[in-house]
């Protein structure tokens, strides 16, 4: 399984200690943040993707994207298969543990940055006041995190992010 994040290699190379004040600038004047992974149960409201392995979770101000607890539970299996192959035991060891760190958090947006959440063609858009979108090209194994939102499921996230920022 492989994880892309636009922000993954500056995450990664980021020490642990530091990892919470981390911010990805999605563009001039606008934040993502990388935050610990928030408990999905006890959120406002949250929808996962077809496969369970990732959510969208809203908050009280912010929508967190982040790997589901059977997303990082399937990622960490994976990562101990690659130890068994290509790899040496001792780099590889260091990278797992790295990379489990790293995959242990969520990346969350502001939504007073919001303009609208809708649905084209079955897939969830959330647009900034300026038009861009954000989590557009966030892909988990290779698959668009927003395209693999059930489309009713992406309908009812759209109208309660809605109700939230208008």
């Amino acid at each position: 399984m492989k994880l892309v994040i636009a922000a993954a290699m500056l995450v990664f190379a980021t020490p642990a200690f530091a990892q919470k004040d981390v911010h990805v600038t999605v563009d001039g004047d606008s934040v993502v943040k990388v935050i610990d992974r928030v408990e999905i149960r006890k959120s406002t409201f949250h929808i996962v993707n077809v496969k369970q392995e990732t959510a969208l979770v809203v908050r009280d101000s912010t929508i967190v994207l982040q790997l589901t607890d059977r997303g990082l539970k399937n990622i960490k299996r994976e990562i101990k298969k690659e130890g068994e192959t290509a790899l040496g035991k001792m780099m590889h060891a260091a990278l797992a543990g790295a990379m489990e760190e790293f995959l242990d958090h969520g990346m969350e947006y502001q939504l007073s940055d919001l303009k609208e959440a809708r649905v084209e063609k079955g897939v969830l858009v959330l647009e900034r006041k300026n038009g861009e979108r954000i989590f557009d090209e966030m892909k988990v194994n290779g698959e668009e995190v927003l395209e693999s939102v059930a489309p009713e499921d992406a309908i009812r996230f759209a109208a309660h992010v809605n109700r939230r920022v208008r």
